[in-house]
């Protein structure tokens, strides 16, 4: 061009290589480490971002992620305006000695120039300060958001104070475990002395209270989701400061049941999305069947009917009846979820599965110290007993019975209820053997000579309460095909909860004719049978041990004509427990 030096030209040139350059580094480290890692869960969610903008918990997550995955452009922008203003205020003066060397029309032109760059640092800085502000990044959080988990988040979402937090640390450090009221699903439990009239339940649970503050609130004493998944599954909202407990409608759909139940056992956990489409969505579908877009489909329209299920309990049952909001709906969100990963909220509290955990931890750390060898500590018999009590059947027993093809083997793979089913069996199937020694051992105190009647009774109160318990045990371990220790080979080899169901009937079968209940021994023996049989295929064939124990209880006619046989097998047992 006429009228322009060109080592000017090329000095200005040369100038903006190197801020290009890093300008265009800067954009490509924000690719890798932000777009890249988001741009899945974006694209995959970006279709529902109006219905999922709907629930105020999910606007922040949704705005996080689409700045995630803007990030390079909106980064760039702001690194490539602070460079212009930087050069706009550094080389001035160099760009005035250049132009006294130049023609009088380009002094002229290069003095509109300057007045031009003048008005431009007045006003831009104002602007730039607008642009950063719509634009920066929200500062890292001080602390995570959601309890640790077996991963390090990369992005993780920033603590809230608010109400739902609140109540997640009251539900936290609670130490009793609250009892889940079991109501009719369009009835509420309130406290007992309660009086109820002709009004809805909760204006009669309410009647002579006051509305509750949001003080009342956080002083919860208990979660506010209770949810239940050992035999029938079910989720119970507590209303705070006694207000009772009201059912939400589970329908028994088995993708749905298992969505909560997949989260809910491993809680304090965030588990990845693609193993939830996997495991729960994808199990006995083929490929064509199961797409990415369609598992995805399905994962958040059970997710939605879920929560849609509690907002609608919250709203008609709680709030509406009350003419104002006892509990906000959208603190009632079951789920948390980052960068793909999705856990149970603090809010819920699995009861059943807490309570049976917290009991074997008792067990269990006992057998580790080695205190179950030669006698059952009291201690230890109590947290039995309240594991047996509180253990209503097996983990999601009643939708597997119902929907058996749901969880079959598919390519050679367990489903992924096995794994918690067997777990929480293999608990229960503990408590019971520990307690039946106890029994047994409580009976061996006193003694098999000369006995007062007193003595007597209390000897066969003890025999006769073991062998009611190991008949339990025998009973209950093989009576689930679902259960992955309890197997029969096509070639005689059987899994372990065949050996251990014959070692329990043994020692009730030796109990029974040591207290005389020679009549029971059949009928036990009979429903045993029949049971391993059935259970088996008919491949099962009872042991020569089993079947001498049997046969020798049936020949006695009086209580202790088996007291050797007792003590003979009462020292084989402890060998057998040292060596286990």
């Amino acid at each position: 061009m006429p009228g322009i030096d060109p080592s000017h030209q090329y000095s200005a040139l040369s100038r903006w290589r190197k801020p290009a350059l890093v300008i265009g580094i800067v954009g490509i480290l924000a690719f890798v480490l932000w777009t890249l890692p988001n741009w899945r869960e974006f694209w995959n969610n970006v279709s529902q971002f109006p219905a999922l903008w709907q629930i105020p918990a999910n606007r922040r997550t949704i705005l996080y992620l689409t700045i995630k995955v803007a990030s390079p452009l909106l980064i760039m922008g702001i690194v490539g305006i602070v460079v212009w203003l930087y050069f706009l205020i550094e080389f001035p003066q160099n760009e005035d000695a250049r132009d006294v060397t130049r023609s009088e029309p380009m002094q002229q032109q290069a003095t509109a120039s300057k007045r031009r760059d003048r008005d431009l640092r007045v006003s831009l800085p104002a602007q730039t300060l607008e642009t950063q502000g719509a634009t920066s990044f929200p500062s890292p959080p001080t602390q995570p958001a959601f309890p640790p988990a077996r991963f390090d988040p990369e992005t993780p979402l920033p603590p809230t104070l608010s109400l739902q937090e609140a109540m997640r640390k009251q539900a936290g450090e609670a130490n009793s475990m609250n009892s889940l009221v079991r109501a009719d699903q369009s009835k509420i439990v309130v406290p007992s002395g309660s009086n109820l009239t002709q009004a809805s339940p909760v204006q009669a649970s309410y009647l002579s209270q006051p509305l509750l503050s949001e003080s009342e609130l956080r002083a919860a004493p208990e979660p506010l989701i209770s949810i239940r998944l050992l035999k029938d599954v079910s989720m119970v909202i507590n209303v705070p400061n006694g207000g009772g407990h009201l059912v939400v409608p589970l329908s028994l759909n088995a993708k749905r049941v298992q969505l909560l139940a997949y989260i809910a056992w491993r809680r304090g956990e965030l588990i990845d999305r693609d193993k939830i489409l996997e495991h729960v969505f994808g199990w006995g579908l083929s490929d064509e069947d199961a797409t990415e877009e369609k598992l995805s489909e399905r994962f958040e329209s059970h997710k939605k009917l879920l929560r849609k299920k509690i907002r609608e309990v919250v709203i008609e049952q709680i709030n509406k009846p009350m003419g104002r909001q006892v509990i906000d709906p959208d603190v009632l969100d079951p789920f948390v979820s980052d960068s793909g990963f999705w856990g149970l909220s603090d809010i819920c509290r699995v009861e059943d599965i807490e309570i049976v955990e917290t009991e074997h931890k008792v067990i269990a750390l006992a057998r580790k110290d080695g205190k179950l060898v030669d006698e059952i500590p009291e201690y230890v018999m109590g947290a039995c007993e309240r594991l047996i009590a509180s253990y209503p059947g097996d983990f999601l027993e009643t939708v597997i019975k119902k929907y058996p093809s749901e969880f079959r083997a598919w390519q050679g793979k367990s489903s992924w209820v096995k794994r918690p089913y067997t777990l929480y069996r293999d608990y229960y199937l503990d408590a019971l053997w520990y307690a039946a020694q106890y029994e047994w051992r409580m009976g061996q105190r006193y003694g098999t000579g000369n006995m007062g009647e007193g003595d007597m009774r209390k000897q066969q109160e003890h025999y006769g309460r073991a062998a009611q318990k190991y008949q339990s045990y025998a009973m209950y371990a093989c009576n689930s095909k679902f259960d992955a220790k309890a197997t029969f080979g096509a070639h005689g080899e059987y899994g372990e909860r065949v050996g251990m169901s014959e070692r329990a009937l043994r020692r009730c079968i030796v109990l029974l004719g040591a207290i005389g209940r020679t009549d029971l021994v059949h009928q036990v023996w009979s429903a045993y049978l029949a049971q391993m049989k059935s259970a088996s295929d008919h491949r099962w064939q009872p042991s020569k041990e089993t079947q001498a124990d049997v046969q020798a209880a049936r020949e006695q006619t009086n209580a202790y004509r088996f007291a050797a046989q007792v003590a003979q097998m009462s020292d084989f047992a402890e060998r057998q427990d040292r060596v286990s």
